[in-house]
């Protein structure tokens, strides 16, 4: 760049003769200099791995998989016929179609001690919706995997999660309806609210919509009350209760991911659970840039990309199913 300023001023005519050895000097020193810093980066730069061709990122399309009491594995592929019922699951309807699954209400409840338990699992790129014999719905999100059972007991309605639901629980004061996750359980009695509970994530964390539920870690218990959040670190950090806007944590059942003064590293990792890819940060501190916006899961991954880019110095090159993250 330095050259290219020195031969521009030359041919605009601005250069002097009588100081043609002072420029020798300065353009020497200038390339010298040049030269130093292009060895000095060339070595200290970080690149990233060698990457072989590969096709183009696509969104990622696996099979969700529901697995009954007694070990049976039905793949919900959405390409097979509408609706299903298995014959050793009689109170339970597929739809493949609308990606959904409904257990239908019993007139008896089941013994705590002897209740039989499904389990579903949503691959990465995959929502699936289900509603529970008691009513209840829930949105799974992609990643996420649900053991629950096939009817409540007397005394309670029990769940297990690893991942992201969001939940439409239907009152019922006999029974109070928990949530259990890794280390922390959430009770509610009727209520609308969303939990993360995603193991590579460094918080944990449920937004209320409405209603009321309680939150349980070891001894401590904690309410919240609708439009609030609380956050933990896995590291088991002191929880934090704050005021949000429950949108911006409920909008993925619609397609969407809305962030609000979100760390870069957080909004890949979402996208990562949408889309096949794999990421590198060129530069480690790009990983803290926040940024705020709406991205829409039918936007193909150069799409959602291009609008980070344009809010910012940021550049992101794909390389087969590899996205590399630059200045």
């Amino acid at each position: 760049k330095g050259w290219k300023r020195v031969k521009r001023c030359t041919n605009n005519g601005y250069i002097i003769r009588r100081r043609h050895s002072w420029l020798a000097i300065c353009v020497s020193a200038l390339c010298l200099l040049s030269g130093s810093s292009y060895l000095f980066i060339r070595h200290f730069a970080v690149y990233p791995p060698a990457i072989s061709p590969s096709p183009e990122i696509y969104k990622a399309d696996g099979i969700p998989v529901l697995t009954l009491e007694n070990g049976e594995q039905i793949f919900l592929n959405p390409n097979q016929s509408p609706l299903i019922r298995p014959q050793t699951a009689a109170n339970l309807q597929l739809d493949s179609i609308v990606q959904s699954i409904r257990y239908l209400p019993t007139e008896t409840p089941g013994y705590d001690s002897t209740l039989s338990y499904h389990s579903l699992e949503i691959p990465k790129g995959g929502e699936y919706r289900l509603q529970l014999a008691d009513g209840s719905r829930i949105w799974l999100n992609s990643e996420s995997s649900l053991r629950y059972p096939v009817k409540f007991g007397l005394h309670r309605r029990e769940i297990f999660l690893s991942g992201e639901i969001y939940l439409e629980v239907v009152p019922d004061t006999q029974r109070p309806f928990i949530v259990h996750t890794a280390n922390r359980t959430i009770k509610v009695l009727g209520t609308r609210f969303n939990v993360r509970n995603y193991p590579t994530d460094s918080l944990w964390s449920t937004t209320l919509v409405e209603g009321k539920i309680q939150i349980g870690h070891n001894d401590t218990t904690y309410i919240l009350k609708p439009g609030e959040q609380y956050t933990a670190s896995r590291q088991e950090g002191r929880p934090q209760i704050s005021s949000v806007n429950p949108a911006l944590y409920t909008s993925w059942i619609s397609g969407k991911i809305i962030f609000h003064n979100e760390r870069l590293e957080e909004i890949i990792r979402q996208l990562q659970r949408w889309y096949d890819f794999e990421v590198f940060f060129q530069q480690q501190e790009v990983k803290n840039y926040r940024f705020r916006g709406v991205l829409s899961r039918d936007m193909d991954i150069r799409q959602a990309l291009d609008i980070i880019e344009e809010t910012t110095d940021l550049k992101f090159d794909i390389k087969g199913k590899t996205i590399l993250v630059r200045k």
